[in-house]
């Protein structure tokens, strides 16, 4: 009877310990918890995978589901918001445990360029390199200056036309979300013809002065200059006349740089001759006068007697 109850009293011993025990072991192994994924951001985000399920000691796949948020490049999931904590990537193993868990998602801001453009086919020296920035950063504009033969650099401007913002060199800009390109703008040079008398005689009716850009036509005004004594024959690039000549009317096809025709001039010698004539002339009437005249005064024919 004794051992009866001994039994019984064991008995019940084991079945307070054993029961709770089985109980909890049950509702342990029945507990579920989630495993969320946090864009991490107040952007739009596409493609965030959604929560998985799972149970404690459970071995989770991360999925390779990569988000996507303008301007920024997905670096992975983390632990922690800041990326402090246990980083993870897709296709990475997750061991679950026995409260919810959470993974943030980690981003890399893309950097965008500032770019320089030449805005032309020609050679360009000194053009400015392009350089990267985050969006939203702040910039200064190189301060260097193209050079192209024949034009003057005027500044840059967001369009290639200069119809867009202009911008000046070491001006400070912020960095738009897609980069920025800047067009250099360009002011063709102007050249002068010059046109000289290559005298130090007055001149009369000399051509103006003609302005015009590499590569124009240009045409010789047909304006002839005038100068005592002297006839203009023609324009020459030399003052010795050794170089290219032209004739009024003439045209011509523009290079780089300033040009000057000096005006060719030779001696006008017709107000000569016709003094030198006139002059034989005159001598010979007065020659003719006094010959004339010691004639008849000589002669004692009965004609002569009679004319005198």
């Amino acid at each position: 009877m004794k051992l009866l109850k001994k039994a019984g009293f064991i008995f019940l011993l084991i079945a307070l310990f054993i029961i709770p025990i089985t109980s909890y072991a049950e509702t342990t192994t029945d507990a579920s918890y989630v495993l969320t994924f946090v864009a991490n951001t107040s952007d739009p985000v596409e493609n965030l995978p959604p929560s998985i399920t799972y149970a404690v000691g459970e071995i989770i796949t991360i999925p390779q589901q990569t988000p996507i948020r303008t301007g920024y490049t997905f670096n992975g999931w983390n632990t922690y918001s800041d990326g402090s904590g246990t980083q993870y990537g897709p296709d990475d193993m997750f061991v679950g445990f026995d409260q919810d868990s959470v993974l943030y998602a980690q981003w890399i801001q893309n950097r965008v360029d500032l770019t320089y453009d030449a805005n032309t086919t020609d050679v360009v020296e000194n053009l400015p390199p392009s350089e990267s920035y985050i969006p939203g950063e702040m910039a200064t504009i190189s301060e260097q200056i193209p050079i192209r033969n024949g034009y003057t650099f005027s500044g840059w401007n967001s369009e290639a036309n200069g119809t867009g913002t202009a911008y000046s060199p070491g001006q400070t800009i912020l960095i738009p979300d897609n980069g920025l390109t800047l067009y250099a703008q360009w002011i063709q040079n102007q050249n002068n013809l010059d046109f000289d008398p290559n005298t130090t005689d007055p001149v009369e009716n000399l051509p103006e002065d003609i302005s015009y850009a590499p590569g124009d036509t240009v045409t010789i005004p047909n304006q002839i200059p005038t100068r005592d004594g002297y006839n203009f024959v023609k324009w020459n690039t030399s003052p010795d006349g050794t170089g290219t000549s032209y004739q009024p009317g003439d045209s011509f096809t523009a290079s780089e740089g300033n040009l000057t025709l000096y005006a060719q001039w030779e001696e006008d010698n017709n107000p000569i001759i016709i003094w030198i004539i006139i002059g034989i002339l005159l001598f010979l009437i007065f020659l003719g006068i006094i010959l004339y005249s010691l004639y008849y005064d000589d002669c004692n024919c009965e004609t002569c007697r009679n004319k005198k």
